[in-house]
């Protein structure tokens, strides 16, 4: 297909870039909030996420969201990824994609499960909505959502410019559905043509992570809360005094998935780090009702 040629010719090699951003990020929004047995499916516990791309323009284009092309390094923060600290629903009946997501079947008796399935889209929810994007597809083709989330390292969910229809009157495009009883992390390069015009393309990566109003506040970091060596090829020691009697130490990675967790409440221990896989983590402590983060290198 020649539009698809274009597309991946255009993120493997740059267009003609835009000075100013059509997308000016990804915004994670609660949208439901489900409890006890929806179909066949115990959703407990478990809330619904809607993700947008916010968008500059009412005529500029979304085609596609995309790992980096080309990009060797896994988990590097370059990849397409939607994750979560918790379990991700994904129905029987349901799809990757939006559009394989029938509504209709939503009403059958046994089969209500359907509509809160988990997917990632260009604009549209099921495959009864009008006047938005037809279809989507993914590259590479064998692209799933499970339960762990979906992940590209080296693909895009793109739509053909020619199938694309501008955004919606509020400036935002549904770009993802994401049903979870922990946190949802969504990764990913939005590729936008400003006003629709092909010759003029913005590409750049964006990350969310859903904030709860509710949520205890996080710092950047906190007085003595130190870890080095960073970078690190094997232990890492960190300095931290508790403030409670239960300090919580998590170890995210690029994608936020957690990659170690553990408790301590000694002011200085070490943490042996060898076994990670190379690549950047960010280190939490969630320490009564606050939480600090440090970054972390993990080298070889």
């Amino acid at each position: 297909m020649k539009l698809k040629s274009i597309l991946l010719s255009a993120l493997a090699v740059g267009a003609s870039l835009a000075s100013f951003s059509q997308c000016s990020g990804l915004t994670i929004e609660a949208h439901e909030e489900l409890d006890g047995m929806v179909g066949t499916a115990d959703l407990t516990g478990y809330t619904v996420y809607r993700v947008y791309a916010e968008m500059e323009n009412e005529d500029d284009v979304l085609c596609a969201l995309y790992g980096l092309i080309g990009d060797d390094e896994n988990a590097d923060g370059n990849d397409l990824s939607i994750t979560s600290t918790g379990d991700i629903f994904q129905s029987p009946f349901g799809g990757t994609l939006g559009a394989e997501i029938n509504k209709n079947l939503g009403s059958v008796p046994g089969f209500e499960d359907v509509i809160y399935d988990s997917f990632i889209t260009i604009n549209k929810e099921d495959n009864g909505s009008i006047g938005l994007v037809m279809s989507a597809q993914t590259v590479p083709d064998n692209s799933t959502f499970d339960n762990d989330g979906f992940y590209i390292d080296d693909g895009a969910v793109f739509a053909t410019p020619d199938a694309v229809n501008t955004i919606p009157v509020e400036g935002r495009v549904l770009v993802a559905q994401i049903t979870t009883n922990g946190i949802p992390t969504i990764t990913a390069g939005v590729q936008t043509f400003v006003n629709g015009d092909l010759k003029t393309e913005q590409r750049e990566q964006f990350s969310a992570t859903y904030k709860d109003a509710d949520a205890p506040a996080v710092s950047d970091s906190a007085e003595g809360f130190n870890a080095y060596p960073n970078p690190t090829s094997n232990e890492v020691t960190i300095e931290y005094q508790p403030k409670s009697d239960k300090c919580v130490y998590v170890l995210y990675d690029a994608n936020g998935r957690i990659a170690d967790q553990w408790t301590h409440q000694a002011n200085v221990h070490r943490r042996d780090l060898s076994s990670l896989p190379v690549g950047m983590y960010h280190l939490s402590i969630q320490d009564g009702d606050q939480i600090y983060s440090e970054s972390i290198q993990v080298v070889k």
